[in-house]
């Protein structure tokens, strides 16, 4: 999903693999402190106080409960901070593109079988057989795909209104991002070189945001479904499919799967 703007925070954790991952692309990049904020009551706090987790979960993902709540998946586990790679991740990922062009294949799946896709490659059907398959489809999408309509039905999403903002907005300091949990009608802010990103669950249209946020306002894209809402993480379905690795933060529905998750998991 393209925009003129980062579409909140996006970072590479540093660890061993993924320093490793990016060598092999020709970087060598520094590392860098991204520092965490909370918002409460227009301060912004190092540590989120006692019950802004569970109000920050239920703002986020537009629940009224706490049914579903994971401590460990929810507002990155409350760190004041963390060390990630100082490189563009655009960058990164043009030069993945780039050095997987030749093994790739462009065609629209039709159905998944155990061990066989039928794929339409311009125009013509054809069978792919595979001894083993890395699946990076959204979860719910695979199992459709796969002739389990019935199970798509345990899975729910939202879309996100990304905002970009002048600076003037909210002072973000030396923050990278911050969570909201009170009144103000986005979960996140973060900041970037031209302003402040927000988020906003759902799709708001762009006379809304700039009935918002005023002259403030500079740009906004939806992106929809990119909000796990609930749903079956992949490895509860594993046993179904014991050719297929399901893999990222969509592929296996697993909000534990951010990128440096998938890279180690890859170099194993």
């Amino acid at each position: 999903m393209t925009a003129s703007f980062p579409l909140g925070a996006r970072y590479l954790h540093d660890s061993p693999e993924a320093r490793r991952f990016v060598s092999s692309l020709g970087f060598a990049p520094d590392t860098f402190t991204v520092k965490v904020g909370y918002k409460q009551d227009n301060k912004v706090l190092q540590e989120p106080p006692i019950g802004f987790r569970e109000q920050y979960f239920m703002k986020s993902r537009g629940e009224t409960n706490l049914d579903n709540y994971e401590e460990k998946t929810t507002m990155n586990q409350g760190k004041a901070s963390f060390t990630a790679l100082n490189l563009d991740l655009s960058d990164l990922t043009n030069r993945l593109q780039t050095s997987l062009h030749l093994n790739t294949k462009v065609c629209n799946i039709e159905v998944i079988l155990n061990e066989l896709m039928v794929v339409k490659h311009k125009g013509v059907t054809e069978d792919l057989p595979y001894d083993s398959l890395v699946s990076t489809i959204p979860l719910p999408v695979f199992l459709s795909l796969a002739g389990h309509d019935d199970m798509t039905k345990f899975f729910k999403s939202e879309g996100v209104t990304f905002c970009l903002l002048n600076k003037s907005h909210f002072d973000m300091a030396d923050y990278g991002f911050i969570y909201c949990a009170g009144a103000e009608p986005y979960h996140r802010m973060s900041k970037c070189d031209d302003g402040v990103v927000v988020e906003m669950l759902g799709y708001h249209t762009e006379s809304e945001c700039i009935e918002r946020f005023n002259s403030k306002y500079i740009g906004s894209k939806f992106v929809p479904n990119s909000q796990l809402i609930t749903g079956i993480p992949a490895k509860y379905l594993q046993a179904g499919f014991p050719n297929v690795k399901f893999v990222g933060r969509y592929g296996a529905w697993d909000r534990e799967q951010k990128a440096d998750y998938v890279i180690k998991e890859a170099s194993k």
